[in-house]
């Protein structure tokens, strides 16, 4: 996994808790967990829709992109 040791729930701390913390601290109304992952619903993190807009820069990508 590329780290020297095992830390229970460091995933989590960082991806999670420290993100919900700051926007506690700073008055914000919503945190987005990011997509995927039932161990999100164990967390409250409900499913909902969304919404996402890239631009491909590499043309050959475009195609491909598209069709999936």
């Amino acid at each position: 996994m590329g780290a020297e040791a095992d830390y229970h729930s460091l995933h989590f701390e960082l991806c999670f808790y420290q993100g919900i913390d700051y926007c506690i601290r700073h008055g914000l109304q919503r945190f987005e967990p990011g997509a995927q992952g039932e161990h999100k619903l164990s967390r409250g993190f409900e499913p909902a829709d969304t919404w996402s807009a890239f631009w491909i820069a590499d043309q050959r990508m475009r195609q491909p992109v598209a069709i999936f």
